[in-house]
Formats: C-alpha cells, sequence, structure tokens
C-alpha cells in the first residue's frame, strides 16, 4: 500500500498491519483517521541501502500519516527511535518530515556499484531529521562512528563492464537485446531518486576504518584507523563536497611500482587528510615508513676493515615516504632514516657520513632508496646499482620478502584482531646469515575486550650475533586501553631497547630497556560556536490554479526550528 508513494526512497516495505481505520471525504480527496498496528515491519532506504524492521503503530490522522515513537532495528538488532510521519494536501503534495536517534545503528550498507563517491558500512550513534517533499528531499544528520564502520573512497574510476548501467548487450543477428541485459534492466537499480540533499557530520572516531583507494587495480591503497570531524554535502544531481579533517593514528600505505614493487609502508602519526570543498582535491600530508632490517657493512672501507659482528648483524633502516599536495596527484619524497647504530666507533662514523652524504646529496639518496625498495639492502660507494651481484642478491631479498608476507597474512587471517607481520631479513653473499634467529623479526597487535585493549609488539629477537637475553627476547611492546568507548581518552604503557651507549665499544655488548606512561585526551572540532539555521521550507506551492497545500498538523516536527547541531 505505501510502497507507490515512496517510489525511489523506500522500497521492500512489508508487515502484517492489523487496526480501524475510518474514511470519510470526497473520493479525490479522503480523509483517513485511525491507528493500525504493524507486526513484522520492514523496508529499505535504498540511497544508502539500510535495512530496518519494526514493530508498531502508525497513526492515520487528516492530511498526515504519523508515528509518535516508533522502533527501528538494524540486521545486527540495534536499535534508532523515529518520530515524524507523511503529510499531504488530500493526498497531494506528499512531505516527509522525520527526526531520529540512532544508537550504534547500521545507517549504510553499499558496495562499489551503488555510489561511485564512498561506499562501504556505517555504524553511528547521533542524531538525524530527514525533511522535504519526496522530489526534493533533505536529510541532516551529525553522528559519532561506532565499531563496525567501514569507509572506502575511490579516486581511480575503476569500474566493471558488468556493473555499469549505461552498457547494452545486443544478438547481433536478432538486434534485440541479451536476456543478460533484460535481466539487468528489471533490477532494483533503475529507481529514479529524484533529488536528495545530504548534510552530514561525521565525527569520526579510532574504530573506524578507512581506506583510500588511489589505485585499486594495483594495490596503490591507503588504510587507515584515526579521528577527525568531516562534513559531507551530497546532493544525488551531481554535487558532492567533503570539509574537515582526519587524523590518522595507525595505518599503512601500500605502495607499488609497475605492478612489480609491492610494499607495505606503516603511517606514522600526526599524518592527516584536510578537504576543503572537493573530495578528490583534499590535501595529503602523510609520512610512512618501510622497515628493512639490512646490513650497514657496505658502508664501511672493507679494504680496511675486517669482518665483526657488528658488520655481520642487520641494522632496521626505515625507508620514508612523503605524501604531500592533492590527493589525486601527490608529491612523493624520500628518505632514509637508520634507527640503530653499530656499537663501534669506526663504523658508527662511518654511518654518520653516509647519512651526512645523503643529506647534501639527491642523486645519492635517490640510488640508496631504489637500492633498498629493488634489493632491500644498501650500496656502498661507487658501486652500481644493477651491479650482477647486486641483482643476484636481490631477487634473493625479494623471494625472502614474498615468504615473509605470504606467512604473515595466513598468520592474520587466523583471527580479525590479530595483525601478524613476520620477516626473514634478507640474504648477503657469502655465509653471513646461517642462523635465521638473527634476521627474524616479529611483529604483532591484537585488540580485545572489545576493542579497547590493544597489545603490540614489534623488534627482532636478538641484540646481537646469536646474542639475546629476556630483553630482546621480549621485543619492543605497547599496551593502549580506551578509557572512554569513543577513544578521546586514552592510557598508554610501552617499553623500548636500545644498545647501552656505556658499552660502545664492546662487540658483544647487550641492550638496555626504557619505557614510559602517557594520559591521552583528544577531542576534534570545526568551530568553537555553534550556529542556528533558519527554518527550511517544507512544502513546496502549490501549482497555479490548484488549491494551497494544508498546513501539517502541530504535533509535525515541521514547523520547528531547527538549530545547528
Amino acid at each position: 500500500m505505501l510502497e507507490p508513494f515512496t517510489t525511489g526512497l523506500f522500497s521492500n516495505l512489508g508487515g502484517i498491519a492489523k487496526g480501524v481505520i475510518d474514511v470519510s471525504g470526497k473520493p479525490a480527496a479522503p480523509i483517513l483517521k485511525g491507528e493500525v498496528a504493524i507486526q513484522g515491519g520492514r523496508g529499505r532506504f535504498d540511497y544508502l541501502k539500510a535495512d530496518f524492521t519494526f514493530d508498531d503503530k502508525i497513526y492515520f490522522g487528516e492530511n498526515e500519516i504519523i508515528t509518535r515513537q516508533l522502533t527501528l532495528h538494524d540486521p545486527q538488532g540495534n536499535t534508532a527511535l523515529l518520530r515524524g510521519g507523511v503529510y499531504h494536501d488530500g493526498f497531494r503534495y506528499f512531505t516527509l518530515g522525520f527526526d531520529v536517534d540512532f544508537k550504534n545503528f547500521k545507517i549504510m550498507n553499499t558496495v562499489a556499484k551503488d555510489n561511485d563517491a564512498f561506499y562501504g558500512q556505517a555504524v553511528v550513534t547521533g542524531k538525524a531529521e530527514l525533511y522535504g517533499p519526496t522530489n526534493n528531499l533533505t536529510i541532516r544528520a551529525n553522528v559519532a562512528s561506532n565499531k563496525g564502520t567501514r569507509i572506502y573512497i575511490p579516486l581511480d574510476g575503476a569500474t566493471t563492464v558488468a556493473a555499469d548501467d549505461q552498457i547494452r548487450f545486443v544478438n547481433l543477428s536478432t538486434g534485440k537485446p541479451t536476456a543478460q541485459t533484460a535481466t539487468h534492466n528489471s533490477s532494483e537499480g533503475e529507481i529514479d531518486l529524484s533529488r536528495i540533499q545530504m548534510d552530514f557530520n561525521f565525527d569520526i572516531t579510532p574504530d573506524a576504518y578507512c581506506e583510500i583507494q588511489l589505485d585499486r587495480q594495483t594495490g596503490d591503497i591507503i588504510k587507515a584507523y584515526g579521528q577527525g570531524r568531516v562534513a559531507m554535502k551530497v546532493d544525488t544531481k551531481g554535487d558532492f563536497t567533503m570539509t574537515g579533517n582526519y587524523e590518522i593514528q595507525k595505518g599503512d600505505y601500500t605502495f607499488t611500482f609497475q605492478n612489480i614493487i609491492n610494499k607495505r609502508f606503516e603511517i606514522r602519526p600526526n599524518s592527516r587528510i584536510t578537504w576543503t570543498g572537493d573530495p578528490y582535491g583534499a590535501l595529503l600530508d602523510v609520512t610512512a615508513a618501510y622497515t628493512q632490517y639490512t646490513s650497514l657493512a657496505p658502508l664501511l672501507n672493507t679494504q680496511k676493515t675486517t669482518a665483526t659482528a657488528d658488520q655481520t648483524r642487520r641494522y632496521p633502516v626505515d625507508l620514508v615516504i612523503k605524501l604531500t599536495g592533492e590527493l589525486g596527484s601527490p608529491a612523493i619524497s624520500y628518505d632514509l632514516d637508520i634507527k640503530e647504530y653499530p656499537s663501534s666507533s669506526d663504523f658508527r662514523q662511518a654511518v654518520t657520513a653516509f647519512e651526512s652524504r645523503l643529506q647534501s646529496n639527491d642523486q645519492e639518496l635517490t640510488r640508496q632508496v631504489s637500492s633498498v625498495l629493488l634489493f632491500n639492502q644498501l650500496l656502498s660507494e661507487g658501486t652500481s646499482l644493477f651491479d650482477q651481484g647486486q641483482v643476484n642478491t636481490g631477487v634473493a631479498n625479494s623471494v625472502s620478502e614474498l615468504l615473509s608476507n605470504q606467512i604473515s597474512r595466513l598468520a592474520s587471517n587466523l583471527n580479525e584482531n590479530l595483525d601478524v607481520g613476520v620477516s626473514f631479513g634478507g640474504f648477503t653473499s657469502g655465509t653471513q646469515n646461517e642462523n635465521l634467529l638473527n634476521n627474524l623479526q616479529l611483529r604483532f597487535s591484537y585488540r580485545l575486550l572489545n576493542d579497547r585493549l590493544r597489545i603490540s609488539r614489534d623488534g627482532g629477537f636478538t641484540y646481537g650475533q646469536s646474542q639475546y637475553n629476556a630483553a630482546s627476547l621480549l621485543g619492543e611492546w605497547t599496551l593502549e586501553y580506551f578509557i572512554t568507548p569513543d577513544g578521546h581518552l586514552r592510557a598508554k604503557v610501552y617499553n623500548r631497547n636500545q644498545q647501552s651507549i656505556l658499552s660502545q665499544y664492546n662487540l658483544n655488548s647487550t641492550i638496555t630497556t626504557g619505557g614510559g606512561v602517557s594520559l591521552l585526551y583528544t577531542r576534534s572540532f570545526n568551530h568553537i560556536f555553534s550556529t542556528k539555521r533558519p527554518t527550511p521550507g517544507l512544502i513546496p506551492p502549490a501549482p497555479v490554479g490548484e488549491p494551497a497545500p494544508a498546513t501539517p498538523s502541530p504535533t509535525s516536527i515541521l514547523n520547528t526550528t531547527r538549530g545547528a547541531f
């Protein structure tokens, strides 16, 4: 009964109705009064593909069909309270007016073919209002994300032929559409949405996953968890704007090159994405690092120095990538950061001289970055990037990295709360890698207590050639607890391992441990003082020669002043 009045907005409406309605007035403009109890009610908001169910009463009055406080349930059983209704003038000039309070409710469940601007699942808590004529609907929402929110923003325009509504398959012998086209044309994708204007204010919390898809074909993707305040204005007639700031707390950026190089960079804190209008023209300020454990021996003059334990050890070197500028075509710069220094004074001087050379010589920086990207190792001065021995070693290192990635992926698939990274290091020429334990690196993190407690561990298992103790086996660990569920207030305890400076001349020096405790409070906002919005026009004027629409019932929310959230 209701679907003819909601075509393009709601679908899959159904349920069992029981009640009494008095019908009076003229056949062209009947007056309905009464109430109906709905059992097993259901529906879907088409644009966001949000399914809901309900069991409650619907009230019929003169020129209105309303609900006083209807409880909606999403597929996971979470609730939302709905008030308002549909207003009309003798079943003409239909106008909707609803407000709703969400509590951990799934309001969006779209896939890539549903929306080429953004898609995913949105589970939120907050308030929203929906009002206006059915052919020019306005939706305003001020909500905070909850666990289960996953937003995808595609920037590559990738699509498939089968998903394109404009593609028509024709049988060349008959000239008629094929069965595939006929089936596709009869799908629910043919709905005319008329016009829907949406004004969303999202308070993004750290448990919401966000993915910026720069190139889905090659896997060039930014994956992040963070927080921020983002406003989205969407018009189904074509306009789409975003404003606000999104600060990345953790995540990764998959760097790809010609489908050959595929490395996962960990995004560093304080990276951010800022939107000022155009969603595709957002400003990036993202720093990510890929840690490669490699030998620093190529930085020494091998003719003067014999092999020592310091030279056979593999040290963590960060390949840092910085993305700045517009999101669609960012400027990319690189750097190398040696995170740990050898204990030998001569070796330390060689490493320091190497870092100074990189700062003043862009060509040398490019050469060393290319070597780490391609071959997972540093180059000695004067060595060609494509030296035969270098290439052979690089191939072996690439095989090691491929094996490490596969083991990490299998381990992480065991539990959605578990993230595991295993690295066997690489291989150098000779017999310097006989002990697997020296090169083995283990990174893992686990979330528990409804994602409020997070435990992570990183690093290797030795501090020298075949040398280990309790501190090196434990690695560097972090405990982080969300004191408030939204993550605004958090506590963190951590420890870090480092070589003892007092024993830097001892090749067999041990490591010392240090750590800290921190209490963090964060809050994001766009403005300090709220502003009032004028009441928007809700009922369009009647056409010339037609009676003016009736004034909505005082119970309607349409006559209330809508202040800013």
